[in-house]
């Protein structure tokens, strides 16, 4: 015979929460690893010294928007052996605005990440890619996850 045991938790307000009622693990953090693994896989980055990881400074695409901590800590952890990502706040910090054309920092690439939405068949996202390109693409990414690997299809917006 087996039994199955629900552990609940007494809250001090009196209510309770049972290990059934916590909300999923968001996965916001591996969608946006797993996007920029494909960008950078797309399109390279460059590097500016042999040997050198390349940058990418990571921003939200949209300033009343902010990029969690816990998510910026697991696309740190996805992608620490493929590019040194740099989270800013702003645009405006991944820029050399002493130059006049205002190019990325650290010869790098910056890609602005908006929010990820829930769709009915998986997730997707607005992206805008800068630095190495002469004009800042704008894109779109479609993800979705089969047998624990997530796939991305990156298209044009």
């Amino acid at each position: 015979m087996v039994s199955v045991a629900v552990l609940c938790i007494g809250m001090v307000t009196g209510g309770f929460a049972c290990a059934d009622d916590v909300p999923e693990v968001s996965p916001v953090g591996e969608i946006y690893g797993a996007v920029l693994a494909a960008l950078v896989a797309e399109q390279p980055v460059a590097t500016t010294a042999p040997g050198a990881m390349p940058v990418v400074y990571v921003a939200p695409l949209d300033k009343r928007y902010r990029i969690g901590l816990g998510d910026q800590a697991e696309v740190l952890e996805r992608l620490r052996l493929v590019v040194d990502v740099r989270f800013v706040d702003d645009r405006a910090e991944a820029i050399d605005d002493k130059r006049p054309e205002r190019p990325v920092r650290d010869g790098a690439v910056l890609v602005e990440l908006g929010p990820v939405i829930n769709e009915k068949d998986g997730y997707s996202l607005h992206l805008r890619r800068s630095g190495d390109v002469t004009v800042p693409q704008e894109r779109s990414a479609v993800v979705t996850r089969a047998d624990g690997t997530w796939a991305v299809v990156l298209g044009a917006r």
